[in-house]
């Protein structure tokens, strides 16, 4: 997919003279499995949207353990450690898979937004999207039982989730990895 294409299709703006502006501004980026886009701790420079491949947002504890806050799979997703962009981020964005990435400097967002209509809109549906799927996670986790918590993840992220290690749905999920297995080896009995 071409950065053209991917604005028109994964991000569904259509203006030319925008996609003309964010082609300058911007590039597709290529980054290899376990290659990190973002680090903990850092204030990003940049906006990056996810064009292909699996984004984990990892936040790394004090004695080394991962855990993980979001994963990005959908084409166009934000694949940003926070939405406040001028705070140190308090994930670290890790390529689980070979991802493309398109970016763009984060000072020239502002530009856009004022000059584009369509870039504000674009914009804020990014935030809202965010917003609810943190929203949700949020939800699933406080109020659902683990089983129930791992057929969401499953219906949700049904794209991507064979590709996924278990440690790491587990920690997503908020559920002990030998408990996971469990449930899944339960699943598999009951199929």
């Amino acid at each position: 997919m071409d950065t053209q294409q991917f604005f028109r299709e994964a991000l569904g703006i259509s203006d030319p003279e925008l996609i003309a502006h964010m082609d300058m501004l911007g590039e597709m980026v290529l980054l290899q499995k376990d290659e990190v886009l973002f680090l903990q701790d850092e204030i990003p420079d940049r906006i990056a949207l996810l064009a292909e491949g699996i984004m984990l947002g990892l936040a790394i504890t004090e004695n080394g353990r991962e855990v993980v806050d979001c994963i990005a799979f959908r084409k166009g997703d934000a694949v940003m450690p926070s939405s406040n962009l001028q705070q140190a981020s308090p994930v670290q964005m890790r390529a689980l898979t070979p991802c493309k990435v398109f970016v763009f400097p984060i000072a020239t967002l502002e530009q856009l937004v004022h000059r584009y209509p369509q870039a504000l809109n674009f914009y804020t549906t990014q935030l809202t999207a965010a917003y609810e799927r943190h929203w949700t996670m949020k939800m699933v986790i406080g109020q659902y039982r683990a089983r129930e918590r791992y057929e969401w993840f499953l219906k949700e992220f049904a794209p991507c989730a064979s590709e996924i290690p278990i440690h790491y749905i587990a920690s997503f999920l908020n559920i002990a990895p030998g408990s996971l297995s469990r449930i899944r080896r339960e699943m598999l009995d009951e199929a």
